[in-house]
């Protein structure tokens, strides 16, 4: 019976080891790294997504935000571990649900902002900068601004677009105002849809923990985002008539066949938040679905057509 016993106690062992190191892990968060892919943006849109030793430098921005956005979770989980043991999902995370002591999280998320911030002094100096403003504006969503009423989604949509920022910055592409507008409005149809997705899924509860949201707030709240949604489409659809795109597309007419397609992505995933089939975090919802991954794939051919093609759409006058 002994080595039955001891095969017994190594298996526990084991379990055990296995169990911390995948709540820690999960502390991490790095499917939320997925997020971050928006350093790349202006690097793809100022076609020099090729260039390798941009994309060198973009990738060490996408591991610097990485790394200061699994700090953040940290101690977002510290702060809010009281709420997160009441919600129906969040309660499983690390600190909620007693996995792993909250001193890990005070040890940890020290470590993970030094490395991040260390890292970015390989970029150009504002590119640390501007990694610094999103940190303290995180930190300043998780201790504050989050419970202020549209506060938080306007801070949000703020940190995606900050991620866009510190990828131009990076890679010495300055952002272009058309881009800047275009993705604080759709991000912030995203910030809603977050928001909304949250609410739907309160049950009988009055009012959204955490947040200064009722849960009678969500038409309200999801008619800002749709709107949000369409301000993008507009801004994009200004860009396409502006003399600027001409810069960068030799027959941008093509760009109009984006209009549509986005219409199209947009409604589809206000239906979905309304039907509370979205997921808390609509930009991971994104990454997952194939239907989401066509329509970019649309997309691409279409941006490509305006690029390449030896003349516009017949008919269109450009």
């Amino acid at each position: 019976m002994a080595p039955r016993e001891q095969s017994a106690g190594a298996d526990l062992v084991l379990y055990e080891t296995r169990g911390l190191v995948s709540a820690f892990w999960r502390l991490l968060r790095p499917y939320h790294w997925a997020k971050n892919v928006l350093v790349f943006v202006p690097l793809i849109t100022s076609h020099n997504l090729f260039t390798t030793g941009l994309l060198l430098r973009a990738f060490v921005a996408f591991w610097c935000m990485s790394l200061c956005a699994s700090a953040i979770y940290i101690v977002n989980d510290i702060a809010d571990v009281d709420s997160d043991r009441r919600h129906h999902s969040k309660r499983d995370r690390p600190f909620a649900s007693g996995v792993l002591p909250i001193p890990v999280g005070w040890f940890i998320a020290p470590l993970l902002f030094a490395g991040g911030i260390g890292f970015s002094l390989l970029l150009p100096r504002l590119a640390t900068v501007i990694l610094l403003f999103y940190v303290s504006l995180s930190l300043a969503y998780t201790f504050w601004l989050k419970q202020k009423l549209l506060a938080d989604v306007v801070t949000l949509s703020v940190l995606y677009a900050t991620r866009i920022l510190e990828g131009g910055t990076a890679v010495s592409v300055p952002v272009s105002a058309w881009l800047l507008a275009f993705s604080l409005f759709l991000l912030l149809s995203f910030a809603f849809s977050k928001r909304v997705a949250e609410m739907l899924r309160t049950g009988s509860q009055v009012s959204l923990a955490g947040r200064g949201y009722l849960v009678s707030d969500a038409p309200t709240v999801a008619s800002l985002g749709m709107g949000s949604g369409c301000i993008a489409c507009l801004v994009l659809s200004l860009y396409i008539s502006s003399s600027a795109v001409y810069k960068l597309y030799p027959h941008p007419d093509w760009l109009w066949l984006l209009l549509p397609l986005l219409l199209y992505w947009l409604g589809r995933l206000w239906v979905l938040t309304m039907r509370g089939q979205m997921p808390d975090d609509p930009i991971l919802f994104v990454f997952k679905d194939l239907v989401t991954h066509g329509t970019f794939l649309g997309g691409a051919v279409i941006v490509l057509l305006a690029m390449k093609c030896p003349s516009g759409i017949p008919g269109i006058a450009e």
